[in-house]
């Protein structure tokens, strides 16, 4: 399962090549929380901006790129651990206020691809380390931005 970065880290050109390599020959899970954050960055782009019409384009065609078979809801447990884990998260870091969303979307990801039996990849390792260690029976891969 991938983490919205991984999706941003493609777009902006920035994943190593032996990563692109293992996506093409491995079964790649979706959650809709990464397609929310996504979804999200269209509602924060300025419609007066000359590019934001093209970047909502290249936002939709890589959403449209999903297949729906492949595309996961966390269930109603997930959601649960995934709020309370996120508030430990937030008071061991120290997150302020307008981190906590994120804190929130990271703890669901984590733990819905548990959940779903997959190995979420992403390249936050300060974040995700920590709640690895809080979920020590979650599994992730880590990669290196280039």
């Amino acid at each position: 399962m991938l983490d919205t970065g991984v999706y941003i880290h493609g777009l902006k050109g920035q994943t190593p090549a032996a990563l692109r390599s293992l996506l093409r020959t491995r079964t790649v899970h979706h959650s809709v929380i990464a397609m929310q954050e996504i979804l999200h960055a269209i509602g924060v782009l300025d419609p007066a901006h000359p590019e934001t019409a093209k970047n909502v384009a290249v936002i939709r065609a890589l959403l449209d790129r999903i297949p729906l078979h492949r595309l996961y809801t966390p269930d109603r447990d997930v959601l649960i651990d995934a709020a309370i884990v996120a508030g430990i998260l937030c008071r061991l870091r120290g997150y302020a206020r307008d981190q906590r969303t994120k804190a929130l979307h990271d703890c669901t990801l984590l733990l819905h691809a548990a959940r779903t039996g997959c190995t979420l990849l992403t390249a936050n390792v300060s974040d995700f380390d920590l709640l690895q260690q809080l979920k020590p029976d979650s599994r992730v891969v880590f990669y290196e931005v280039v």
